[in-house]
């Protein structure tokens, strides 16, 4: 087959000085002397640039699908027709194709704008091999036999992609972890960064969730564009995007995305790919989307190092919580502390829990929603149990009231609690996966003197105990305690009715338990300052007594509480 030259080639190499940069990606992803040339384009008739996009060469059930995509540039003043030409592709063995156009391809050009043209077919062909060129191939249709002119030829060796098993053997197309990068191909003004990575259990097993943050650098409001993430360990997960819809930013706005992976474990990943979506239309109508690999970001070598976790701060009680800012979970007027953070033991043992309660002041002029934040306690060997929130009707916080919220974790009994992460999640915007937010490095807090149930201070000041004179043939007997108490609040702050509860328990001399009640700190019957009198009754009279006042909670395993204090005569 005869090739000819045209004046339109010896145009290109008058004005190769003069070319303007076609796909970046391309240009990188090539490491060959061609490289330069591919990416400043090839000139087709009518002033028209041409820069290939991607090649596809991938195998499918069928055999092998070859496709192209093209970007057209019309470097003139006047509206052009794209050329009509076909576009052949050449095998490394010598064999050539002729790739269908797609339907939905565009018919003309813009000046100085340009436009993506797509070609496919279906290869009934198992064995493997390579593409070597594209040609744009001019054939006239009126002569016998029909005459075919070879308009121009581009080189694609290394440039094809083969599908999942593609293997990326291009340093220049790969950035390292936490490095910034760019998809040109869809638009330049969002700049990505792998941000974080973490594993969770779900109950359909191991999920790795990988969070990229996006910036816009533009100074226009702009959308994130379709891509797909995939893990690549010795094989390829496909990652699904957990944001739904249109996410959209503002200029300088940054967001995060969010990526789930189904892998066992994290350790095997080596690298995360970035794929873009191509889409080719047939004569019958019918929408093909394939995706193609652009970019490798490479996780570091070592695993146990995890710079990818958020590493936790420490503490200092009652200060503000520093949440990540770009979390859309807490809103950035509404101010969490931590305000407490202690051990009970579990009622009947084999446990110990954990409470931790926070303060929310809503710092706005308007209500705020109650955020529904998860929490996870972080053990010292790294161990991490969830937190079960208190129940509660509470749905809004009013301006510059304070509410305290308290959070249950059912915890192995040898916890000591000596250091302890505490880990605030957003459990909402990559639902159903958890995104931590704010990691603290802190331990149990301090005691202090008196019955502390933190918003509420209590001081016994006094007590006796009463036994009432028995009926007659009577089985039980009651005892009448008398509190003098005296109640004040650490902070003006609102508490649920559904709060921790003070446990007095009356013993005898021997310390076996009489009997015990339960009394709210917030409500009706609440504990109050003055003298409060309760009945405890026991199958058992005595004499000599002593007190003991716990704060009790409710857990999903049942009651715990904390002991404060132990009186005696």
């Amino acid at each position: 087959m005869k090739r000819k030259g045209t004046k339109t080639v010896a145009v290109m190499i008058l004005s190769g000085a003069l070319l303007l940069p076609g796909a970046p990606y391309l240009a990188i992803a090539q490491e060959s002397p061609s490289a330069s040339m591919q990416a400043a384009g090839y000139y087709l008739p009518n002033s028209v640039r041409a820069v290939v996009k991607s090649v596809l060469n991938e195998k499918t059930a069928e055999g092998t699908r070859i496709g192209a995509v093209v970007k057209l540039y019309n470097e003139g003043t006047r509206v052009t027709r794209v050329p009509d030409l076909e576009l052949k592709a050449k095998t490394t063995d010598g064999v050539s194709y002729t790739l269908s156009p797609s339907a939905s391809n565009p018919r003309s050009i813009q000046p100085r704008t340009s436009v993506e043209v797509s070609y496919m077919m279906a290869v009934d062909r198992e064995d493997e091999f390579s593409l070597e060129e594209l040609s744009w191939v001019e054939v006239d249709e009126y002569v016998y036999p029909k005459k075919e002119t070879y308009i121009q030829s581009v080189p694609v060796g290394g440039m094809e992609w083969r599908g999942e098993g593609t293997v990326w053997n291009k340093p220049s197309a790969s950035v390292k972890w936490g490095d910034s990068f760019s998809l040109p191909d869809l638009t330049t003004a969002l700049e990505y960064k792998a941000d974080g990575l973490d594993e969770q259990i779900t109950p359909q097993g191991n999920t790795t969730v990988v969070r990229l943050l996006v910036t816009n650098k533009s100074k226009e409001k702009r959308s994130i564009p379709d891509f797909r993430l995939n893990a690549l360990s010795d094989k390829a997960y496909t990652g699904q995007r957990l944001e739904q819809g249109n996410v959209t930013l503002e200029p300088g706005e940054q967001r995060y995305v969010h990526f789930s992976f189904p892998i066992e474990n994290r350790l095997d990943l080596h690298s995360l790919m970035v794929l873009t979506p191509e889409t080719f239309t047939a004569d019958d109508k019918t929408t093909v989307t394939y995706y193609v690999g652009r970019l490798a970001v490479t996780l570091p070598e070592d695993s146990n190092a995890q710079p990818f976790i958020r590493k936790p701060v420490a503490y200092d009680w009652n200060s503000r919580i520093p949440f990540d800012s770009l979390n859309r979970l807490i809103h950035p007027k509404l101010e969490v502390t931590l305000a407490d953070l202690h051990l009970n033991e579990s009622e009947g043992g084999g446990f110990k829990s954990g409470i931790a309660k926070f303060k929310l002041i809503n710092r706005s002029d308007r209500p705020l929603p109650l955020p529904n934040f998860q929490t996870q306690w972080v053990s010292a060997d790294g161990n991490k149990y969830a937190g079960t929130r208190q129940s509660t009707k509470v749905d809004s916080l009013m301006p510059n009231v304070g509410y305290v919220l308290y959070y249950s974790f059912v915890l192995p009994a040898s916890e000591k609690g000596d250091r302890v992460g505490m880990e605030l999640l957003d459990g909402v915007t990559a639902a159903p996966y958890k995104a931590t937010i704010a990691s603290l490095q802190t331990g149990i807090k301090p005691s202090v003197k008196g019955l502390d149930f933190y918003p509420f201070q209590v001081k016994l000041n006094d007590w006796t105990v009463t036994p009432e004179q028995a009926q007659p043939q009577a089985t039980t007997f009651t005892y009448k305690v008398n509190l003098n108490l005296s109640v004040t609040r650490q902070d003006e702050v609102v508490v649920d009715q559904t709060f921790t509860r003070m446990k007095v328990e009356l013993l005898d001399s021997q310390g076996n338990t009489l009997g015990a009640k339960l009394l709210p700190l917030t409500g009706e019957g609440r504990v109050e300052s003055g003298v409060q009198t309760i009945d405890i009754r026991s199958i058992r009279s005595v004499r000599d007594f002593s007190l003991r006042v716990y704060e009790t909670v409710e857990t999903p395993f049942g009651e715990a509480e904390r002991l404060l204090g132990t009186f005696t005569p």
